[in-house]
């Protein structure tokens, strides 16, 4: 976004303050109308198909968050914030011997624990700060999630036993994290035991925006450069298109179970896989022999396209269409979990079925939540070529104006900046989309240190 031969200054300014807006919701995605359910057949089948095929397969996991925002209600404490819960402060406090984080606690801490003689105030500092465990600054991915038979794993240890415990082969598990957590990754001796599958990536410089001031002017630093800010996850296009592997698994790095699970999210993984490919092949062959009927029969069967395009695309636009990225998204019935919801979505009059995170949602539409009967729990197959195995240029099927203006207050000053559309959400608005769904047992997100305290999470 940094480069004035394509994101320029004024590019920015133009998207930022004037051209961005909200998708237009016109109905949930619900079951047998946009989200399909496989019978238990269909999925055997599938997944008898995905470990059949020689297709190259690897898994893609955003992992740049650190430890601070699973501790926020204790630092809404810290700083007095009446909307922090007491319940929330109690219950951590009450269950800290249960956490696997406990281990790494030192002697004399867990002994005032212990008497329940201990200040809580300076136990949290402890916990969170540079002279403790520095909790607050830790890679998420390298924070003890699960004590597995006296052993402490962090969730980069459970991704990658999932992947290498996969029934089919997997060519790589990518990362991508932070620049200066880099050392941290290399440093974990899983990683000395495969790093010739295991790689990373960061956020590329060149892709953070332009910060303006309230008069929409651009804001210089100190040193006179202009001011730039990371533009959000929807910058990981660029470290995605570097996949190589004809099917590409997305899953969160905070999204990780106990070894117990892992068999169903193997099963899940080579179901999403499985119809991937089997979809792209049948209609690679249906084009190929120029049977369109073959095509709306297969559209309809996935709720690939809306009734209107069926009757209106001809046999060239389907194969334009068809051409295009893939993705086949594990959607999880709601259960109040943070997520994404799944909607029918009006895009220059042409109705396709979207990821629409609820901060993308105009204050009008917020009722249509309420609709929505499952969400995403970023559980995804993609592919990322064409039908005949050519790579795609991802850039050329992101919705952009589908970015946020982000607000912060910098040294007392107000300042704006452009958030590119998210990865999922606007970012692969013109992919190809069919949504399944999956158990909700392979979503279990920790955002808050509170989640971990669900049975999931113990081994």
């Amino acid at each position: 976004m940094m480069s004035t031969n394509q994101d320029g200054i004024e590019l920015q300014r133009i998207r930022l303050f004037t051209a961005l807006t909200s998708p237009d919701l016109q109905e949930a995605c619900t079951l047998n109308h946009g989200i399909v359910a496989l019978t238990d057949q269909e999925s055997q089948e599938f997944q008898s198909y995905f470990n059949s095929e020689r297709q190259t397969c690897c898994f893609f996991i955003p992992s740049s968050g650190v430890g601070s925002r699973m501790f926020d209600f204790l630092q809404g404490i810290l700083a007095s914030d009446p909307s922090v819960t007491s319940e929330a402060w109690a219950k951590f406090f009450e269950h800290i011997p249960s956490f696997a984080f406990y281990e790494q606690i030192c002697p004399t801490w867990k002994d005032r624990i212990s008497a329940g003689t201990f200040e809580k105030y300076e136990f949290i500092e402890y916990l969170l700060g540079p002279d403790g465990l520095n909790f607050a600054k830790i890679p998420k991915a390298l924070f003890p999630f699960h004590n597995i038979k006296g052993r402490l794993t962090t969730p980069f240890e459970g991704h990658l036993r999932q992947a290498f415990t996969f029934p089919k082969t997997i060519c790589e598990v990518h990362f991508s994290i932070q620049g200066e957590h880099v050392s941290h990754f290399y440093k974990q001796d899983i990683y000395q035991q495969h790093k010739d599958k295991i790689t990373f990536s960061v956020q590329n410089k060149n892709t953070d925006s332009f910060v303006f001031d309230e008069f929409q002017s651009p804001v210089k630093g100190p040193d006179g450069v202009m001011l730039t800010r990371p533009s959000g996850h929807g910058a990981l296009l660029d470290n995605l298109e570097q996949l190589k592997a004809d099917i590409i698994f997305v899953k969160n790095i905070d999204n990780i179970q106990c070894v117990e699970y892992d068999s169903l999210t193997h099963q899940s993984w080579a179901s999403l896989g499985g119809l991937l490919a089997w979809i792209r092949n049948a209609f690679k062959a249906a084009i190929d022999i120029q049977d369109i009927e073959k095509i709306k029969e297969l559209s309809q069967r996935f709720s690939l396209f809306s009734t209107e395009d069926l009757q209106k695309f001809t046999l060239q636009d389907f194969s334009i269409q068809l051409n295009r990225p893939w993705r086949v998204c594990g959607m999880v019935p709601t259960e109040g979990k943070p997520g994404g919801g799944p909607f029918w979505v009006n895009t220059e009059g042409r109705l396709t079925k979207q990821i629409v995170e609820k901060s993308q949602i105009s204050p009008q539409g917020l009722h249509q939540l309420s609709e929505s009967s499952h969400f995403n729990p970023v559980f995804m197959a993609l592919c990322t070529k064409d039908l005949m195995g050519n790579p795609l240029n991802l850039n050329s099927f992101v919705q952009h104006d589908f970015g946020m203006a982000v607000k912060k207050n910098l040294s007392g000053k107000t300042i704006y900046f452009l958030e590119k559309p998210g990865l999922w959400n606007g970012s692969m608005h013109h992919w190809n989309t069919i949504f399944i769904e999956i158990p909700p047992a392979v979503f279990t997100p920790v955002k808050s240190v509170l989640d971990l305290l669900e049975p999931c999470h113990f081994c």
